[in-house]
């Protein structure tokens, strides 16, 4: 766009102008440093244009091809909420497995699974946790995700140890929360519990306020690593 108004305009040349624009001497001169100028300033533009381009289609080329270790194509998500809503509580539970039900029931729904936060997703709720008995500078943040049973096999993550939850263990999460199962992911059981196995060990979940103990998680699973995190978060 910059070149196309001097191309046509040079193209096209008044030869009157041109004789005086040679017998001006000094007038030329400056005219062509002027226009020397320009282009340099037109060839600098570009050149950032075309390296912006090529960094903009290399970072989208890597974000179409990267493997975040879960399948997300063929999948989509609704998100909801209960605020408003007279529904607390097991009627809440009622509501949402209702809902499930529901959408199972589409033409063309294969699996429904629930989560309080989609991968990928923005919101991301933290705790923080330590092993049992270990020192208050032990204590290190983690990401919690509340999932369905079949969270894991719908985006397929796949359970190296250990299984899955259960409908009645998610029951008897909800109605006492001092005792959770959670499903670690691969890193984190080696970066707590090395080559030992994981599975029936306990961990602490700590109020990161009061640094006093609140509830505890036992290992039921151990999952695969995957960038569940936006792609500048640890896996």
């Amino acid at each position: 766009l910059f070149g196309l108004a001097p191309a046509l305009h040079a193209s096209k040349p008044d030869l009157n102008i041109v004789l005086k624009q040679d017998s001006a001497g000094t007038g030329s001169r400056r005219g062509g440093r002027l226009r020397g100028t320009l282009v340099g300033v037109q060839v600098a533009l570009s050149m950032v244009l075309m390296m912006s381009t090529g960094l903009l289609v290399r970072g989208l080329y890597a974000t179409h091809t990267i493997d975040p270790g879960f399948t997300y194509r063929d999948i989509s998500y609704v998100t909801f909420g209960l605020d408003g809503l007279p529904y607390r509580g097991e009627a809440a539970r009622i509501f949402q497995q209702r809902l499930r039900d529901r959408v199972a029931s589409l033409p063309g729904v294969d699996a429904v699974a629930s989560a309080s936060d989609p991968p990928l997703g923005e919101e991301i709720a933290l705790i923080v946790i330590r092993r049992p008995g270990g020192a208050d500078t032990e204590s290190r943040a983690a990401q919690l995700n509340a999932v369905t049973p079949g969270y894991f096999s719908l985006i397929g993550i796949p359970i190296l140890r250990g299984r899955t939850f259960t409908e009645t263990e998610i029951a008897n999460a909800r109605a006492d929360a001092a005792m959770t199962p959670v499903i670690v992911s691969e890193t984190t059981a080696r970066n707590l519990w090395g080559d030992a196995d994981p599975i029936g060990r306990s961990l602490d979940r700590v109020d990161f306020v009061k640094r006093q103990v609140t509830g505890s998680l036992q290992v039921v699973g151990v999952a695969a690593d995957a960038q569940v995190w936006p792609f500048d978060g640890p896996p």
